[in-house]
């Protein structure tokens, strides 16, 4: 992450927790698809015979 500060503000309701576990799961998933490219992680969907996300992330 980059020397970036950014303030959050949460409600009484917020599950701060929850927030913080989310982040850290899509860093790494950016992180992930950095290291190995887009198609390193798709949803299941993305693996049926119709989908075309694997086609449209081929570098041309």
């Amino acid at each position: 992450m980059k020397d970036e500060y950014y303030y959050e503000n949460y409600d009484l309701f917020t599950d701060v927790e929850k927030v913080e576990r989310e982040k850290k799961l899509q860093e790494t998933l950016v992180q992930i698809k950095h290291c190995y490219g887009k198609n390193a992680i798709l949803k299941r969907m993305n693996a049926l015979d119709f989908a075309t996300a694997k086609k449209r992330n081929v570098i041309h």
